[in-house]
């Protein structure tokens, strides 16, 4: 038999540490609240809320996102899917079988939102194995789901935003470039085209995180100044690639620099592919992997993930709000898009004199576009509401469809069959 040598025989590296214990968990961080007989737990240590009751019934990763988006527990509807982060704080590693003090945790591997590292297949997400401590692979169906929230009620105008440290954990300012970023998405992404893009401008300026709503997908320039430790792919690194030199050109993208760049980290510990607004040619989004160092052409990625980035610039209004420019009086977006037959009576529902505004009033929220049409843009500047969706009007085109004005190109669009509501009132 071959002799295999002494471990402790072996020369091994030490680095030593100082100050507070890192990632202490202790039982007293949770506790319970039961609403409609359905219990959460909150860690105190994170402020995360976790679903009490877990689920071993999911046959796959896409049914795992849909288990949490679609969940309706305690009285809430913002669960999501964990990512890495997140589920490693149940972790105590001084128990075993379970290595957690989350009362009840079971010896069960836990799938997480956050894909492995060198896998571009968004079916191979990092799980933890809470019997042991270790982390896990996606391989089979099988492994358990237990949804989590952010506590977004915590917070009151004017609280301090933590900063962002290894852990990931948002919303949080970046203490480099002072940038806010929210929680890291956990939403299954088929690809990094136009339509998702799209959905994910939307999510941003629709979420509220730390109490505000001031929130849009941010640009590459943006997610660059989250790369670690890959000096060519930092924010004003020899890269060229940028929110302006965008098209792959040999002006503004060189292999030997954009790519494959050893040792680079995201600032967040964020896993996959980086999704930004930035057009990377046609309608493609751009997307950087923090974590391979890779900058390339979206078309090569079938996965990411994204973020939201804070932008106080983007308006905070309170509706109903009276436009001093014109007198009409506008409610607030509608939280969902509707088809044409169940916004018809939408605007009747909030009360007498609201309606369906014209493609005209429509307009008069339009600002910094002076065309019919603008190039796309995901940040909400071509409303004076920072809108970003397409909203239904009252008039109809060729007598068989409504118009809407969509506010990425603030355009007038036919043959939409899906949009949101802003009701007004005018005297007119």
């Amino acid at each position: 038999m071959e002799q295999v040598e002494d471990p402790v025989d072996q020369y091994n590296y030490v680095m030593c540490v100082r100050g507070d214990e890192y990632g202490k968990v202790d039982a007293s961080n949770y506790t319970s609240e039961t609403v409609n007989g359905e219990e959460m737990i909150r860690d105190s240590s994170t402020n995360l809320i976790w679903q009490k009751t877990v689920t071993n019934e999911i046959s796959s990763l896409k049914d795992a996102f849909a288990y949490c988006e679609d969940l309706e527990y305690a009285g809430y509807a913002d669960w999501r899917l964990p990512n890495r982060n997140e589920l490693l704080t149940l972790i105590d590693y001084t128990k075993s079988q379970p290595a957690s003090s989350f009362p009840g945790m079971p010896q069960a591997v836990f799938i997480t939102s956050t894909p492995v590292i060198g896998y571009y297949n968004p079916q191979d997400p990092w799980a933890w194995n809470m019997a042991t401590g270790l982390k896990d692979y996606w391989y089979e169906a099988g492994f358990s789901v237990r949804c989590v929230r952010s506590d977004l009620e915590e917070y009151s105008e004017g609280a301090d935003i933590r900063y962002c440290d290894e852990t990931g954990i948002a919303p949080c300012k970046d203490n480099a470039s002072g940038h806010v970023w929210s929680t890291a998405s956990t939403k299954y992404i088929p690809n990094g085209g136009y339509a998702d893009r799209y959905t994910f401008a939307k999510d941003c300026r629709s979420s509220v995180f730390a109490g505000k709503r001031q929130w849009r997908i941010p640009t590459i320039d943006e997610v660059r100044t989250l790369a670690m430790n890959c000096g060519e792919l930092k924010a004003g690194g020899e890269c060229n690639i940028s929110e302006t030199c965008s098209d792959f050109s040999e002006l503004c993208y060189d292999e030997d620099v954009c790519i494959f760049q050893a040792g680079c980290e995201s600032g967040l510990n964020d896993y996959g592919n980086f999704l930004s607004s930035t057009l990377g040619g046609g309608t493609e989004a751009l997307i950087i992997n923090l974590k391979d160092g890779i900058f390339a052409a979206p078309e090569y990625f079938t996965d990411g993930v994204f973020r939201c980035i804070l932008d106080e610039t983007i308006p905070e209004v309170e509706f109903p709000y009276t436009d001093p420019d014109t007198g009409y009086k506008w409610s607030d977006i509608s939280p969902d898009e509707m088809d044409w037959e169940d916004m018809s009576g939408y605007c009747d529902n909030l009360g007498e004199g609201w309606r369906l505004p014209s493609v005209e009033e429509l307009q008069t929220l339009v600002i910094n576009c002076d065309d019919d049409a603008c190039d796309y843009d995901f940040s909400g500047k071509y409303s004076k509401f920072g809108d970003v969706d397409t909203l239904w009007s009252s008039e109809m085109y060729l007598s068989e469809h409504f118009k809407v004005l969509d506010f990425m190109t603030a355009s007038v669009l036919e043959d939409i069959y899906r949009a949101k509501v802003r009701c007004v009132i005018a005297d007119h």
